[in-house]
């Protein structure tokens, strides 16, 4: 249960961070902001991919 509820904050603070982001892009709509939220997008679905790896590892 504890694993679970780890993930659940993870994920949680992932998606604050690419609301951040589209908060950002709504500011100032310039290419750069946007590349930016693409790469830490790709970050966020290649660090959940891991999680979800670890989550079958664990159990």
């Amino acid at each position: 249960m504890i694993k679970v509820n780890k993930i659940l904050s993870f994920l949680l603070y992932k998606t604050e961070i690419i609301s951040i982001f589209s908060a950002m892009k709504r500011i100032s709509p310039s290419g750069d902001n946007f590349i930016e939220f693409l790469n830490i997008q790709q970050m966020i679905v290649k660090d959940t991919k891991q999680m979800i790896r670890y989550v079958r590892l664990v159990s």
